[in-house]
């Protein structure tokens, strides 16, 4: 397998085509490694909040969902979402961004580039599923209410969200 894309706490993968049950295109987001003590906070941090909010109803319409992850939040699975060949609509996310904004329960907090603007602004974030713009990377949307987590799951706290 090639890394299909990278971040700073997160690698990317397309599952091949034979490690898939039935149709369609899936990735997989790893957690970094660190050498010396465990894994990324930052990877596992947008792994738990992507997990956790593809569960949360209001935004469930705007990201791509979570299909399949591991009980530690250290991988996740997602259906592959489109971000070339595409004709980006600007004013068409733009309006998901504000609504995305908007909503109870979280809160875009991630910043980052040349410009310091949201993540959530960012177009690389952004792809085409089922036929309309979705956040495929939304690890940078804090969790500001509360989400159930399945019973053999390790308990997440969103860390913006403590006192």
């Amino acid at each position: 397998m090639e890394i299909y894309d990278s971040g700073a706490g997160r690698l990317v993968y397309e599952l091949p085509s034979d490690w898939v049950l039935g149709e369609g295109r899936y990735v997989v987001k790893l957690v970094r490694s660190k050498k010396k003590d465990g894994f990324d906070d930052s990877g596992l941090l947008q792994n738990w909040r992507e997990i956790l909010l593809s569960r949360y109803g209001p935004i469930q319409d705007h990201v791509v969902p979570v299909v399949g992850s591991g009980e530690n939040g250290l991988w996740l699975v997602m259906p592959y979402a489109e971000q070339y060949n595409l004709d980006w609509d600007h004013d068409a996310i733009d309006e998901k961004v504000d609504m995305i904004k908007s909503m109870d329960g979280v809160e875009p907090v991630a910043r980052g580039g040349f410009s310091g603007s949201l993540d959530l602004n960012w177009t690389e974030n952004w792809g085409a599923y089922n036929g309309e713009y979705r956040l495929l990377d939304y690890g940078g949307i804090a969790i500001t209410t509360s989400i159930p987590q399945y019973e053999n799951e390790l308990i997440f706290s969103d860390p913006s969200n403590r006192p």
